[in-house]
């Protein structure tokens, strides 16, 4: 699978720079959209439980918390 960065495309709103980005990925209407978490997973051992949040970005610049 090719995976591409969504920088030349759509960046993250300034506010939510402080969190770790787990994956991001854009559809086919055109909107992008990142799972974010307050801090990154330890490698190793079992995935701790956490508390995510995606982001979306719609192609009219209006911004989706979920």
């Amino acid at each position: 699978m090719l995976k591409t960065a969504l920088i030349p495309h759509a960046r993250l709103p300034r506010a939510h720079h402080s969190r770790h980005i787990l994956t991001s990925t854009g559809d086919v209407f055109g909107a992008a959209h990142w799972l974010l978490a307050e801090r990154a997973p330890q490698p190793g051992g079992d995935v701790q439980r956490f508390d995510g949040l995606v982001v979306s970005i719609h192609p009219g610049g209006n911004v989706e918390l979920t």
